[in-house]
């Protein structure tokens, strides 16, 4: 199994019990999994994920999931998209997410982040061409030096809802 495609289809349930079982039964050959716009909840398991080695494209928008990301996401080396976006995420963005250097997409719209945003998270990320992030309950600081050039061209940036500034980054 390659591919999993089960989007829109009302799922429910703990989003770590599902990746747990394809984890045991796909033995971590899936490269692309869509579970967008279902209902499932709970967190991302740490140690789940990071086994699914292969994955390319990990689409969970649209659903219940709360918690913040794992750190193992970094673990994630072959990752294109990350799309988070429309879920009840809160907490930090670890910096490991920095790591997902063929990441295309980091779509992290919607959630309820906290702390702070740096270069840090992004400074790894060479093949990004959209960025998307708001949090809800402004509480996510997005503190990017002045200074700083990505290393990366986005074609899509979107940031609402957080706390920016006094000056937005020159790039």
């Amino acid at each position: 199994l390659r591919t999993l495609d089960l989007s829109e289809n009302q799922i429910n349930g703990d989003i770590s019990e599902l990746i747990g079982g394809l984890v045991e039964c796909s033995n971590s050959s899936i490269e692309d999994l869509w579970l967008g716009s279902n209902q499932v909840s709970g967190q991302l398991p740490d140690y789940s994920l990071a086994r699914l080695q292969n994955l390319r494209y990990l689409l969970l928008f649209n659903n219940l999931i709360s918690v913040p990301i794992p750190a193992s996401i970094g673990r994630l080396s072959k990752l294109e998209i990350l799309h988070l976006s429309f879920n009840q995420m809160n907490g930090s963005i670890p910096d490991s997410v920095g790591k997902l250097a063929n990441l295309n997409v980091l779509a992290l719209y919607n959630n309820y982040w906290e702390g702070a945003l740096s270069q840090n998270h992004l400074q790894g990320l060479t093949k990004l061409l959209s960025f998307t992030i708001s949090s809800s309950n402004k509480s996510l600081i997005f503190n990017m030096s002045h200074e700083w050039v990505p290393p990366f061209s986005l074609t899509e940036i979107a940031i609402r809802f957080c706390q920016l500034g006094p000056f937005f980054p020159a790039w």
